[in-house]
Order: C-alpha cells, then sequence, then structure tokens
C-alpha cells in the first residue's frame, strides 16, 4: 500500500483557507449551505446520539478511565432557611469517554499540526493552536448516514474490517443518498451496537472496523466537512500500515 504521506500531500488543505486557518474543513459549512440543510428538515424528529457519562461505558481504563459521577448535594442535609433546597453533582472524566469532537490539535505527525503549526504549541496548558475552540459556534449543516452494517446485513462490521471507497459508494447508492461537498458525514459500523450486546470494554478498544486509508482522497474529493462514527477511531484497528 502506499505510503500515508504520499496520499496525506495530495489531499492537504495546508493553506486552502489561508495561512492562520485552524477550523480545516469545517470552512465548507458556508451559510448558504446550512440554510439549505434547514430547509430539507420534515419531521423535526430528534435523535439522540449521545453515550452516557456513567462508570458503565467502553472506556477499559488502561488510556482513559470511563466517567465518574459523584453527588456533591443532595439537600437532603442542607441549612437554608424556608422551603429552598438544591441538588448538585460533579463528573470527573477524560473528555473522550463518551460522545466527543476532537480537535485538530488532536493528532499530529512529524511534530506538525494541521496547517502547519508547531505541536510545540499544545502544553501542559492547552492547544494554542487549533483547539476545540475553534469549532465555536458550533457544527452545523447536512448530514449524511452510510449504515455500512445494514448494507452489508449484519448487527456490526468485525474487527480489523476496513471499509473502502467503493463500498462507501455502493451504500450510498442503495440508500438513495448522495454526498456533497460541505456535508458532515456518519458512518455507522455497529461497532457501538457490539459493546452495548457484549459489554466488553477489552474487546470493544482491542481492534474495530473503520474507514480503510485509502478513503482519505473519496473525503476530499467530496469535500466532506466533517467525519463521524459509532466507533473510537473513525479508522480501522489495526491499522493498515506496518508499525
Amino acid at each position: 500500500m502506499e505510503d500515508f504521506r504520499s496520499i496525506g500531500s495530495r489531499v492537504s488543505n495546508w493553506g486552502r483557507w489561508g495561512e492562520e486557518d485552524e477550523r480545516g474543513t469545517l470552512n465548507l459549512l458556508t451559510p448558504e449551505r446550512i440554510a439549505a440543510a434547514a430547509a430539507l428538515v420534515r419531521a423535526g424528529k430528534v435523535f439522540d446520539l449521545g453515550i452516557p457519562f456513567d462508570w458503565d461505558g467502553p472506556q477499559d481504563g488502561r488510556v482513559r478511565p470511563n466517567p465518574v459521577r459523584t453527588m456533591k448535594e443532595t439537600g437532603v442535609t442542607a441549612r437554608y432557611p424556608g422551603a429552598f433546597r438544591y441538588a448538585d453533582d460533579y463528573v470527573f472524566m477524560a473528555l473522550q469517554a463518551a460522545s466527543q469532537w476532537d480537535a485538530v490539535a488532536h493528532v499530529f505527525y512529524d511534530d506538525l499540526l494541521y496547517n502547519g503549526f508547531a505541536a510545540s504549541t499544545v502544553t501542559a496548558d492547552g492547544a494554542a493552536r487549533c483547539s476545540i475552540d475553534r469549532l465555536s459556534p458550533g457544527v452545523v449543516g447536512r448530514g449524511v448516514l452510510l449504515d455500512m452494517a445494514l448494507h452489508e446485513g449484519v448487527p456490526w462490521l468485525e474487527a480489523g474490517r476496513a471499509i473502502s471507497p467503493h463500498e462507501l459508494d455502493a451504500a450510498a447508492a442503495v440508500q438513495g443518498v448522495e454526498v456533497r461537498a460541505g456535508d458532515i458525514l456518519l458512518v455507522r459500523t455497529g461497532w457501538r451496537r457490539m459493546f452495548l450486546e457484549c459489554r466488553d470494554p477489552a474487546a470493544f478498544k482491542a481492534g474495530e472496523p473503520g474507514l480503510s486509508v485509502t478513503c482519505a482522497e473519496w473525503l476530499h474529493e467530496h469535500d466532506v466537512a466533517a467525519v463521524a462514527s459509532d466507533n473510537y477511531a473513525v479508522e480501522v484497528v489495526p491499522g493498515e500500515f506496518e508499525g
């Protein structure tokens, strides 16, 4: 397989939106595309994609723990005049222990962040470049779901199963959807369902189905604004490159 640096040089967006840009392909979510996406709403249904912040989550504890929630106040022992009481709680968690969005600074190669910023700008105080606040005021656009598990007629794809660009096209054709420039692509592998049925964090983290590295060019050609998945890394694990 071709070296991933060669693929990266072809799909790079560095400088596309200026030397100071820290949002990347989220720049494709233009006001015109957001307005067009809003016009597609018909039924007004809301779908919960959240994973509960609790100890029964998918993290195995080796790198990140599951969230720990503790009650600070229940109101039972409060001493306030009149009828007033209150309840309050704390959550201690690794930010990737439940549903989350990666900052562009999250992953880097060769000591460089997106757009050529130095990785040394990430310090104990946080990311001075490409941090999560650059996504403000939010990520809104046309969402397209490609349900790869449903497409293959299985509850979930097996660990290590790499999804190819051809398979993305085939699923889109069968499901009657088109991936357009500025879309937010959701790829369902069924891996979250695997965890909910098996309740084995070690198996969940040992490997996963996901996008092949060859999908990088497909995403670039389609000008996809963002990608999300129901696994933990989006790409297939184990990776496709030795070492």
